[in-house]
């Protein structure tokens, strides 16, 4: 699938999910050939896919018939979707995730996730969707945003919190995991703002409106006292999960917005911690947020006849880049971002 975007054309490649962004100033022999050609050309160069997911199984993989560590139904209110685990840590860290919209009743459609020699296979419906090349949970999160809003037509699932401001709109915050995403959505919900994701946020095809996916608040332990002065919360009753090298605990969201209603974004930031730096940002450019999109470790569409729908949201919406070195100095500056943005 192919699109023009800020005067690039944009192609993903259906099998491996590597995006393409190609000006007419640098390849235009390939800009104006038929798609299939572009494809095949593109397939030779020496490139390491964009997106950590793939489409194609790498090895021959099967639903295990032993008894999932974790087995349950999870709904948001209009639609019911069962999750099953095998891997141990992996269940646990899920259940705690999930554990707040646990309820009864019979799935409409069922996700699983398999683990096997640090890779990770997503399942649905006993198909097989994807494989990541690591141990991780964000594969069936992601799908979990769209099939929990499954009345709507999803474009792209971004890996971003999402928090509303009544009468103004839904801010976006991406980021590669050790930004302070996290923290600085905690900031956000101490200053009025409501959380409507946490990590994976539906964008609606169509309307380009934000989608809940309100999952607890997943908290790494050097985030753990700021986030509890922040929110003025008690975080010793939470269980520590280990994943991988990480403690981990997770923060039920508050349960302030209606789950029903998609809601209209205004901004998108790219925040980047770092102690001791001065709070600056910068507003990039279309080209320049796809590429930052990308960096964050998932492209949001994963399927291809969405990505004109995708980047035709994405190319007027302002995008800033926020370097911050405290919480309170990258709140004040989003905080003059919505001023000028709402006059």
């Amino acid at each position: 699938m192919k699109a023009y975007f800020a005067d690039h054309l944009v192609l993903q490649e259906p099998d491996n999910g590597r995006i393409w962004a190609l000006g007419k100033e640098t390849m235009p022999a390939l800009v104006e050939a038929p798609e299939d050609v572009m494809l095949e050309a593109l397939s030779q160069l020496p490139a390491d896919p964009l997106d950590e997911c793939i489409y194609t199984a790498s090895r021959n993989w099967s639903l295990s018939l032993d008894p999932a560590c974790l087995d349950m139904t999870v709904s948001f209110g209009t639609r019911i979707v069962r999750v099953r685990c095998w891997h141990r840590v992996l269940s646990l860290a899920l259940g705690d995730m999930l554990s707040p919209y646990s309820v009864e009743g019979r799935a409409e459609t069922t996700l699983d996730l398999l683990v096997e020699d640090g890779k990770s296979a997503l399942f649905k419906d006993g198909q097989f969707i994807l494989e990541v090349r690591r141990v991780s949970w964000s594969p069936i999160i992601r799908l979990l945003a769209k099939e929990l809003n499954g009345n709507i037509n999803v474009a792209a699932v971004l890996h971003a919190a999402a928090v509303f401001f009544p009468g103004f709109g839904t801010v976006l915050l991406t980021a590669p995991t050790g930004a302070g995403k996290t923290t600085l959505t905690c900031g956000l919900i101490s200053i009025g703002g409501r959380l409507l994701a946490e990590d994976a946020t539906p964008i609606e095809r169509g309307t380009g409106l934000a989608w809940p996916c309100p999952l607890p608040l997943s908290l790494k332990s050097g985030s753990w006292q700021i986030v509890s002065e922040i929110l003025g919360a008690d975080l010793s009753d939470l269980p520590i999960r280990g994943v991988g090298s990480r403690r981990i605990r997770f923060l039920p969201s508050p349960k302030d917005i209606d789950l029903n209603m998609g809601y209209p974004v205004r901004m998108i930031l790219f925040p980047q911690w770092s102690k001791g730096e001065n709070s600056k940002v910068r507003r990039l450019d279309p080209m320049q947020a796809l590429s930052r999109l990308q960096d964050c470790g998932t492209w949001p569409v994963d399927d291809a006849k969405n990505l004109p729908d995708f980047l035709e949201w994405l190319e007027p919406l302002p995008c800033f880049s926020l370097s911050y070195g405290t919480t309170n100095g990258g709140l004040q500056i989003i905080k003059s971002l919505m001023q000028l943005r709402g006059d």
